[in-house]
């Protein structure tokens, strides 16, 4: 779960420091970060009702983990906002 949600992260910020996310790489990171927290965000939301609907109690605590996760990438979003 570490590698799947702090790899893309890592990945970008590296592209960005070796210039080769395109004409805008500021927009580049915005846009990477604020759609990834949403998306992070939403599959957390989901895992509560799948978690229900199969009695599954590892579930709960990939919810908290994707929680955390989406929290950083908009943290991540909005840093790099303010620090233009």
């Amino acid at each position: 779960m570490h590698c799947l949600a702090l790899g893309p992260l890592i990945f970008t910020y590296y592209q960005a420091i070796d210039d080769k996310l395109g004409g805008d790489p500021v927009e580049a990171i915005l846009h990477f970060t604020g759609i990834g927290a949403f998306n992070l965000l939403l599959l957390s939301l989901l895992v509560s009702p799948l978690a229900k609907f199969s009695k599954q109690a590892l579930l709960i605590r990939t919810r908290r983990l994707l929680g955390l996760y989406a929290f950083l990438y908009a943290f991540c979003h909005f840093a790099r906002l303010y620090c233009i």
